[in-house]
């Protein structure tokens, strides 16, 4: 049975898909996660981080699956944040900005000011990666269709980053409807050609990055969040990841099971031997 898939590509030069933050570091994951993509969506559809209930209805009512085209170097900064100290014998009060909070305002900064302190936050990054992902609605959707998210994702709201704001897209999302019977083949439409590649990648990265072979096979990784006949990709691993966005306001997100393969799969030269 055919069914109708959005697929569209993600690249940066620098690229952040939050995980778990512990303490002062930010890390990143390889590949985009699920908030981070329903976030991109969102931002494409104008929605704010306090319309949640718009935002869970995105997230209820779309699929992803991603496929990682070319894989990515991890690098790291930091940043100097100036943050609240041990603060005693003050009345609590609700900070809207963290321009209040650290005392910079003229009722409490004689209260405040000599208890700011100076941490080091240390940012993780992917560079120079290259994605394809694959967008489908479940059964049970209202009025959101495909032609719609695509329509947005040419012509956004807001502007769209591959995660953080410090990381802009390099490249047009260039979204496409296509119609197959499984996941795998969706993906197997949107192939990027080795001119391709090479327009985006040096011959130094190319060969690091083992993405052109004149014997051997190029190995891609899939993730996706959905199981059945539909995905046509036999699970390897089965990871329970907590990013199925709850609140963006208090920054929760809920656990869900995602899927892995790694799939050793002919270049475009093979195929045409």
């Amino acid at each position: 049975m055919s069914r109708r898939f959005l697929c569209f590509r993600i690249y940066a030069p620098f690229a952040a898909f939050g995980s778990l933050a512990v303490s002062t570091e930010r890390d990143t994951v390889i590949h985009p996660t699920k908030s981070s993509l329903v976030g991109l969506v969102a931002a494409a559809f104008g929605i704010k981080r306090e319309e949640q209930d718009k935002t869970e209805n995105l997230s209820k009512a779309v699929r992803f699956a991603v496929r990682v085209d070319a894989p990515s170097f991890f690098w790291q900064d930091y940043h100097t944040v100036q943050t609240p100290g041990n603060i005693r014998n003050i009345p609590h009060k609700h900070w809207k900005t963290r321009w209040e909070e650290l005392g910079y305002s003229q009722e409490y900064s004689n209260r405040y000011a000599k208890h700011v302190e100076t941490i080091i936050s240390y940012r993780n990054y992917v560079s120079n990666a290259l994605y394809t992902v694959c967008l489908w609605l479940c059964s049970n959707t209202t009025d959101l269709t495909l032609e719609r998210i695509k329509e947005r994702l040419e012509k956004p709201v807001f502007t769209l980053y591959a995660g953080r704001k410090s990381c802009p897209l390099a490249l047009p999302l260039a979204p496409r409807i296509v119609e197959a019977e499984t996941v795998k083949a969706a993906f197997d439409q949107c192939q990027f050609s080795e001119q391709e590649i090479k327009l985006l990648f040096s011959e130094q990265e190319i060969k690091l990055l083992n993405l052109l072979f004149n014997e051997n096979r190029r190995s891609q990784h899939y993730f996706w969040e959905d199981h059945g006949e539909h995905i046509g990709i036999q699970p390897t691993l089965r990871t329970l990841v907590r990013d199925e966005p709850r609140s963006r306001t208090k920054w929760q997100f809920g656990e869900r099971f995602e899927y892995t393969a790694i799939l050793h799969e002919m270049t475009t030269e093979e195929k045409r031997s």
